[in-house]
This record gives structure tokens, C-alpha cells and sequence, in this order.
């Protein structure tokens, strides 16, 4: 079954790389907190990874508040339309 190209639920390569781009963001958030919280190394040794980090970390909540407050992705109208078939 082909997807018409006006198919609103149809994430296209921009996209997928847009939201690639996020979650690999809020992997290299969350690992760098794991190593620092685990103590494979000091917060005074990684001091511009530290601010790298911090300035990823504003942008990915900045990015979820922008996408929170414009209605959510096309994912989640895809998510919709599953829970009212089921139901929920």
C-alpha cells in the first residue's frame, strides 16, 4: 500500500531527520548524565562538554515546549486515530 504524498501522517525524510536529530540529543543528555552521576569524571575536567550539554539540554526543552504547545507531531495524530479505533 502506497502513501499518497498529502498523507498528513506521512513523515518524510526532513522529518525523520528532525526527530532522529532530537532523540539522539536526549541520548547524549541522558549519557552524559549517567558518567557524571557514575563519577567517570568531574564536572570541573569536561567544562566546555558541560556547556555543550547544558545548552543541548535548554534547546530539547525548548523543543518539547514549542511542541507541546503547537499540538504535537504528526506521530501523535497517527497515535489518535489508534486510540479512538481501540477505544480509548
Amino acid at each position: 500500500m502506497a502513501i499518497a504524498p498529502h498523507d498528513p501522517d506521512h513523515l518524510g525524510p526532513l522529518e525523520i531527520a528532525r526527530e532522529s536529530f532530537w532523540a539522539i540529543a536526549l541520548a547524549v543528555i541522558v549519557g552524559f548524565a549517567f558518567f557524571l552521576v557514575l563519577g567517570a569524571f568531574s564536572l570541573g575536567e569536561v567544562v566546555p562538554a558541560a556547556i555543550v550539554i547544558g545548552v543541548l539540554c535548554a534547546l530539547w526543552i525548548a523543543h518539547g515546549l514549542h511542541e507541546r504547545r503547537v499540538g504535537g507531531s504528526t506521530q501523535s495524530s497517527a497515535l489518535r486515530k489508534i486510540r479512538e479505533r481501540r477505544g480509548f
